[in-house]
């Protein structure tokens, strides 16, 4: 069996990167359920929407929330770095699909604060699929959207796979065991799959279910 891969020399780092995943992932979770409703239609995006915002525009949940993504960016980052270098493709995965989130976040949430305090436009499913209704806008929007939803499952399956193969290694595992571990990966990106093309559909207006 392969190496155990190094996880580098900034313990105190990942610690803290791990911890703000955390909280940025229940935020994540609650931002694509909602998209997932649109394609019962942008009433019932909103109103889900205005649920949940109860919860994550509460100012001291934003506030941490903010902070969580701002401490995400500068550990991933140096981590980045610090484990490119002879790893597994996986752990490079890993690494590229924490990027491209780390940039996506960095535009979405500048325009996003942007349109709240500057532009004073309302931030809801008109505003996030403007830019998929014309030409040339779609054509950076439609990616831009998709391969942040697929690096997110990505990134997930990536650390799930190589977090599991680094204990199987540990503990001297079966083969079998290595088996059934990227079975889940890969069901995590074909999940990650078959929710970017939903949340696409949504966000582009077409609406698969009819309004219960």
């Amino acid at each position: 069996m392969d190496q155990v891969y190094s996880e580098g020399r900034l313990p105190w780092i990942r610690y803290v990167h791990q911890i703000s995943g955390a909280l940025i992932s229940v935020f994540i979770l609650l931002h694509l359920s909602n998209h997932l409703f649109a394609l019962f239609g942008a009433d019932m995006h909103i109103q889900v929407m205005q649920l949940f915002r109860k919860i994550y525009r509460f100012p001291p949940l934003e506030g941490l929330l903010l902070l969580a993504v701002l401490t995400q960016l500068l550990t991933g980052i140096s981590l980045a770095f610090h484990k490119w270098k002879n790893q597994p493709i996986m752990v490079k995965l890993q690494v590229g699909s924490g990027l491209y989130l780390s940039l996506f976040l960095i535009y979405h949430i500048w325009s996003i604060l942007m349109a709240r305090f500057v532009w004073l436009v309302e931030t809801d499913i008109h505003f996030a699929n403007a830019g998929l209704q014309t030409r040339p806008s779609i054509y950076f929007f439609l990616p831009y959207y998709s391969l942040a939803v697929m690096a997110t499952f990505l990134h997930i399956a990536t650390i799930h796979y190589n977090k599991s193969r680094q204990t199987l290694l540990l503990k001297n595992s079966n083969p079998p065991d290595l088996l059934r571990i990227k079975k889940q990966a890969a069901g995590i990106i074909l999940t990650g799959f078959v929710v970017t093309t939903l949340i696409m559909l949504g966000l582009c207006g077409y609406q698969i279910f009819t309004d219960i």
